[in-house]
């Protein structure tokens, strides 16, 4: 699926670069940005669904996780800082462990209306699972993993607004997140 018209460029294309390169390149090996989503706004049409301002800022600040982040700002500048503060000390108590794997992108191909992510996998299972729902229409994904390892289960580190289902038939596991916020994303520990 090749990216909306209308979607933001840095929105969608760092997302959309850092899903297709970890496919080859490990992530930890790229450094993708994060600005702060509030500057600017005015250069933006209001109705403007992606414009920077319209996504909330731990979701941009969570797509570039999988690879090395940059925050690209005066951290003095942000109006709501709380919230990115707590994602990211989340994210530092896996950090260690989520980049000593392997990081391979999974769902759809980001395009800026899609549910995609990425999956980390250890030596021989998979360990984290990062998901992102964009502005879908769809409120909820279906995804089966190579590997999946008999009764596991996914406990969320941050992202409140994604939950998750397994359905097994025929010995393979599915996996069903559901989430009904736009711009939504959650990781999950696999164990």
């Amino acid at each position: 699926m090749k990216p909306r018209s209308d979607a933001h460029p840095l929105l969608v294309s760092a997302l959309r670069n850092l899903w297709m390169l970890s496919a080859y390149v490990p992530a930890d090996r790229l450094q993708i940005e994060f600005l702060n989503n509030a500057r600017n706004a005015q250069k933006y049409p209001e109705n403007d669904d992606l414009a920077p301002a319209n996504v909330p800022l731990e979701y941009t600040s969570a797509l570039t996780l999988p690879a090395q982040p940059l925050a690209w700002m005066e951290l003095s500048g942000l109006s709501h800082y709380g919230t990115l503060k707590t994602q990211l000390a989340a994210y530092q108590k896996v950090k260690s462990d989520f980049h000593r794997n392997t990081v391979l992108p999974v769902g759809g191909e980001p395009s800026g209306s899609s549910w995609t992510g990425f999956a980390v996998y250890g030596k021989d299972a998979p360990k984290y699972l990062m998901v992102f729902r964009e502005k879908a229409l769809e409120n909820e994904m279906q995804l089966s993993l190579p590997l999946w390892p008999p009764g596991a289960s996914l406990t969320p580190v941050f992202g409140g607004d994604i939950s998750v289902e397994t359905k097994t038939e025929g010995g393979r596991t599915a996996l069903i997140f559901k989430g009904n916020v736009p711009f939504s994303h959650g990781l999950f520990i696999i164990e």
